[in-house]
């Protein structure tokens, strides 16, 4: 089979490629850059996913879409709303479209937890009801739909993928993130602004990708038979468990041997704190959206049953090996992911 990977160049798009790549699959490559030079011998097409011409001659002649392009909040400041509209929702329309046009029966697409919304409900499952958070949350609800209404046509088959914040070599897009891992390098004392009970979800790329794998396989055998739904299902992928954010942290400073002490901020200053924050636009200097503020009083923890069961997901990484890893990565590469920063402009 040859598969496309739309946003291939991406955390995710470059572990989804090397995990195709590894599993024996024909892989073609498409993104807003040029290839990075690990990939520059396979099949790559360089294009915006909004373009449906240059996301037609993508889609021409494979057998299968991974479709991860797309753009975070993080980028909703920089971009406005109806940019992020259009590459996150007219963007999949375009390969909905191609996939149709094309023959091209699977299609396993990248969506968010974030669709879930700040709740104090542990574990959410894909049934639990959305609480939309922005318009990022909105847009991946939004392509869900359009995948339903292709599938229940007898179109297209195709799985949802709703994904928390991914790690991973190569991490860049939140700043937050690689301001406390800068923190952690330089044995500073870390503020926690969060109540420090609430649990601590993420996942790491090499699982998410593998779980894009078990999707097409999942797909190809049940395509036959009808019985994903309409055609198309949702799975939550994440780590299995959700530890509290205070115990992730934690653990993850002893396992770097950083001198780092967490000082938890008192709780009615976390909540004041957040009614300020929720006023802005975004946090200042982290760029955090707004949106992802009211994460800070509830965590989240969603379940994988129904992706255990179906699909055979059993992810390796737990929060603190997610942290760790990715932390391991950066302090050696600190300059790659500011400049993966400043290319996609979140500088």
């Amino acid at each position: 089979m040859k598969i496309l990977a739309t946003g291939a160049g991406g955390l995710l798009g470059r572990y989804v490629i090397r995990k195709l790549i590894s599993y024996g699959f024909e892989v073609k490559g498409f993104d807003l850059f040029p290839p990075p030079h690990e990939f520059s011998k396979i099949d790559w097409i360089q294009g915006d996913i909004r373009d449906s011409n240059k996301v037609d001659d993508a889609v021409k002649g494979v057998d299968a879409v991974f479709h991860l392009a797309g753009r975070m909040p993080q980028w909703e400041k920089r971009l406005g709303e109806k940019n992020l509209y259009d590459i996150n929702v007219n963007g999949t329309k375009n390969v909905i479209q191609s996939c149709i046009s094309h023959k091209v029966r699977f299609i396993v697409f990248a969506s968010t937890t974030e669709i879930f919304g700040p709740q104090k409900k542990y574990p959410l499952s894909e049934e639990d009801t959305p609480i939309f958070t922005g318009a990022y949350s909105r847009h991946k609800f939004e392509c869900e739909r359009l995948l339903d209404k292709a599938c229940s046509q007898n179109k297209i088959f195709a799985i949802s993928l709703r994904l928390p914040m991914i790690f991973g070599e190569g991490f860049y897009h939140e700043r937050s993130i690689t301001f406390i891992f800068d923190l952690v390098r330089l044995g500073l004392p870390l503020f926690l602004f969060c109540d420090p009970k609430i649990p601590f979800t993420c996942v790491h790329a090499e699982d998410a990708a593998e779980a894009f794998i078990l999707s097409l396989k999942t797909l190809e055998k049940m395509s036959g038979t009808n019985k994903i739904g309409k055609n198309h299902d949702v799975f939550n992928i994440s780590s299995e468990i959700a530890p509290p954010v205070i115990d992730v942290f934690d653990s993850f400073i002893k396992r770097v041997k950083s001198k780092m002490k967490i000082i938890k901020v008192p709780l009615p200053i976390v909540k004041l704190g957040i009614i300020v924050a929720m006023k802005l636009p975004f946090i200042p200097l982290f760029h955090t959206p707004q949106e992802l503020i009211p994460f800070a009083l509830t965590g989240a923890h969603y379940s994988i049953k129904k992706a255990k069961e179906i699909l055979g997901f059993s992810p390796k990484f737990t929060p603190e090996l997610c942290l760790e890893q990715t932390y391991n990565w950066y302090v050696k590469n600190r300059k790659i992911s500011f400049q993966e920063r400043k290319k996609h402009g979140l500088d």
